[in-house]
């Protein structure tokens, strides 16, 4: 299996030139889990990053409990970033972060997998199996779970896929 250094330059290259466009954005997000009017999620908006998710990498507020006020366009643009701080030898944040992708892949609904490509699918299932490795004992069912339903995603998606070719 590749090393998490790897992970991190493949999540870069699959993600690469990833722009938010009209998606809820990371300050938006932790204003709307506030109760926050419309002109602080407006101010939010303005203040937060539109154009480069790397920015994002190793942010507390990235990988805690705003993913949970994100659309689908919001959970793309901040899910690599995400990935990258769980891979991160050095990340502070790793526990939330993995947490929180647990929390996000096991919680039905939580992400709509058809946002994303089998690729990219396929990459965030095999780096769900590499942080596996270093799951605390009492998050291993979470952890289970989530690469069940990353695998069961998948599957359907690759079948889907062959579906519209034949």
């Amino acid at each position: 299996m590749a090393t998490a250094t790897e992970f991190i330059e493949r999540v870069e290259r699959a993600f690469a030139g990833l722009k938010l466009g009209e998606g809820v954005l990371l300050l938006e997000a932790f204003v709307i889990d506030c109760y926050g009017s419309d002109e602080e999620r407006a101010a939010a908006r303005q203040k937060d990053e539109h154009h480069d998710w790397r920015k994002l990498i190793d942010s507390k507020l990235l990988c805690g409990l705003a993913l949970c006020f994100m659309d689908d366009a919001g959970m793309r643009f901040h899910l690599p970033a995400c990935l990258v701080t769980a891979l991160r030898p050095e990340s502070t944040n790793f526990d939330i972060a993995y947490d929180a992708l647990l929390f996000h892949f096991t919680r039905k609904g939580s992400v709509n997998l058809f946002a994303f490509s089998v690729v990219e699918i396929q990459l965030i299932l095999e780096i769900m199996l590499l942080l596996r490795e270093r799951t605390p004992n009492h998050l291993l069912e979470k952890s289970s779970r989530c690469i069940k339903n990353l695998r069961s995603k998948l599957l359907l998606m690759e079948r889907l896929n062959q579906q519209s070719k034949d």
